[in-house]
């Protein structure tokens, strides 16, 4: 077991909420229960902060746009709302951060008629290419207006990032139908030889097919016939080709003969 799993503490989203904010440690009503291994202090805002900054804050962060403090004051009167019915000031300012991550600005790429503008142009390339949120380059070139200017340096740079693999995931099942390799499944009696690790190394040759024509700018047709295929030793056997170990897959030179080489030959398809 490994962890912390969290990158970091306080998590990015946390910071996004209460950073300039003072919260102080709330005593146990036992003070033993401190001596424990599992004790874990508690915390509470202290004083009235200014809500209407973090709440601005996480508002443009959400809508990839900045929001200014009208647009941002109906969860500002919603926070005082949930305040004045008893609520504490930390669920206030969670019931109101809660409410901006139900707005349509959050949920949806909301764009107007004709050309894009650069913050929608960056949120539209973002979640093409990381199914996420404009990084802070892409946001920052947005308020500069030069998104479209540098589009193609910024997505050289996100299809170099850590989260491109959820653009090559997302391309390969609606291209290629890989997320329907559950649609059928062999019969178990006549090819009692198919397992799930096999099924698991099928789909992963094909994204690291995919993958590696993008990386090495490869032509397109070696969508059809290539003198390369990336296997483990699990595909290897189903292939019947010798000489491969271990699980996981690499690049190998097929030979001049070999009926291997392309998509169309490959397991997944």
């Amino acid at each position: 077991i490994t962890g912390p799993l969290a990158d970091s503490f306080p998590s990015p989203g946390h910071r996004l909420i209460f950073d300039g904010i003072d919260r102080v440690e709330v005593p146990p009503r036992n003070p033993k229960d401190k001596l424990k291994s599992w004790y874990r202090p508690k915390f509470e805002i202290s004083g009235e902060p200014n809500i209407s900054t973090s709440l601005q804050r996480l508002a443009s962060r959400a809508s990839r746009r900045p929001v200014t403090q009208v647009a941002v004051a109906p969860y500002v009167d919603l926070f005082h709302s949930e305040r004045q019915g008893g609520a504490s000031t930390e669920d206030a300012l969670l019931t109101a951060s809660a409410a901006i991550l139900c707005a349509p600005e959050f949920l949806y790429l909301k764009e107007l008629p004709g050309p894009l503008d650069d913050h929608a142009l960056a949120s539209r390339l973002s979640y093409f290419l990381t199914r996420s949120l404009p990084d802070t380059a892409l946001l920052e070139d947005a308020k500069q207006g030069t998104v479209a200017s540098n589009l193609a340096s910024h997505t050289e740079r996100l299809l170099s990032s850590k989260h491109a693999d959820r653009f090559i995931t997302d391309f390969t099942d609606a291209w290629l139908d890989l997320r329907e390799i559950d649609f059928t499944n062999p019969d178990e009696k006549l090819f009692p030889e198919f397992d799930g690790y096999l099924k698991w190394s099928m789909i992963e040759e094909t994204r690291a097919f995919f993958r590696h024509l993008i990386e090495a700018n490869l032509p397109v047709t070696n969508l059809i016939k290539s003198d390369f295929a990336f296997l483990n030793e699990r595909l290897a056997k189903h292939y019947q080709i010798h000489g491969i170990e271990g699980a996981h897959l690499r690049k190998v030179q097929l030979e001049p003969d070999s009926p291997r080489g392309g998509v169309l030959s490959q397991a997944a398809i």
